[in-house]
C-alpha cells in the first residue's frame, strides 16, 4: 500500500516537473515583441540580410506615430538598397502626405537601381504624374541623363495634389 502511495506520489511530481518545464518553455522563455526603436535598429545593423529584411517587415506591420518614424528613418539612412526597397511601398501606403512624397523624390537619386525603380513606382501611386514624365525617368540610365529628369520631376511633382 505504501508502495503505490510512493508511486502515485513520485508519478504526480513527474508529471508537475514535466507540466512547469513545458509552461517555462514555451510561455515564459518566449521572447518580448521589439518595439519600432528596436525594430529599426535591427533594420540596419543585423549582420544577417534575412535579418534586416525580417526586422524591416516587422517594422512595417507596427502601428503608430514611432513605427512611422522609424520607416521614414529607415528609407534615409539604410545602408541597405535592400532594405530601403523593402519599406518604401509600405511607407507610401502608409503615410500619404508632402513629406513622403519629398522622401521618395529625393530617393529617385539613390545609388541603387532597384530602390531608384520602387521609388518612381510608389511616387506615381501618390501623385498623378504625366505619361511624358514617366518616359523621361529611367531608373537604370546614368546618372548624367536620370539626374535631371529626376530633378525635374521633384520640381514638378513637389507640391502636387495627391491621388
Amino acid at each position: 500500500m505504501k508502495r503505490m502511495i510512493l508511486m502515485a506520489l513520485g508519478g504526480g511530481v513527474l508529471v508537475a516537473l514535466a507540466g512547469g518545464f513545458f509552461y517555462y518553455a514555451f510561455y515564459v522563455n518566449e521572447p518580448a515583441p521589439l518595439d519600432a526603436d528596436s525594430l529599426a535598429k535591427k533594420a540596419m545593423e543585423a549582420p544577417v540580410l534575412e535579418d534586416r529584411l525580417t526586422a524591416a517587415s516587422e517594422l512595417s506591420n507596427l502601428e503608430g506615430d514611432e513605427a512611422l518614424i522609424q520607416l521614414k528613418r529607415l528609407a534615409k539612412e539604410s545602408k541597405d538598397p535592400r532594405v530601403i526597397a523593402r519599406v518604401l511601398p509600405q511607407l507610401a501606403a502608409r503615410k500619404r502626405d508632402s513629406q513622403t512624397v519629398e522622401l521618395l523624390l529625393d530617393t529617385l537619386s539613390h545609388g541603387d537601381a532597384a530602390v531608384r525603380e520602387v521609388a518612381f513606382e510608389e511616387l506615381r501611386s501618390l501623385v498623378k504624374i504625366d505619361p511624358k514624365d514617366k518616359a523621361s525617368f529611367v531608373p537604370d540610365d546614368p546618372a548624367d541623363k536620370r539626374e535631371p529628369a529626376a530633378k525635374l520631376l521633384k520640381e514638378k511633382y513637389q507640391k502636387a495634389p495627391l491621388r
